[in-house]
């Protein structure tokens, strides 16, 4: 499961939701998941951990530094985007659509 990604809501509870993530049904309680009625107008601004860095350096073959700590997801094709500063709109390099980066003071 991805940080910043949108995944099809399948069942819901009071304490419990069950999501579609790449065809496997995957069940969460509440708290861990954040919800909103609509998809972002802008980037989403997704800050790591050191070791969540470096197992996403790992599985994306990119260097595990500092400056790589914070990624980008596009609101139109969801790739991501690693970056050093965070700037106040970016362009996807992936659909070439140009998006405000949502919380781009927190980088």
């Amino acid at each position: 499961m991805r940080r910043g990604a949108w995944y099809p809501v399948l069942e819901t509870s009071d304490r419990f939701v069950v999501l579609d993530v790449n065809d496997i049904e995957v069940r969460f309680t509440r708290e861990r998941l954040r919800f909103r009625a609509a998809p972002p107008s802008g980037w989403t601004v997704v800050q790591l951990s050191p070791e969540e860095a470096t197992a996403e350096a790992r599985a994306h073959g990119h260097p595990d530094t500092e400056g790589v700590r914070v990624y980008l997801v596009c609101p139109g094709c969801h790739s991501r985007y690693h970056l050093r500063e965070v700037a106040q709109e970016a362009r996807c390099e992936e659909c070439g659509n140009t998006y405000p980066v949502h919380g781009a003071t927190t980088a």
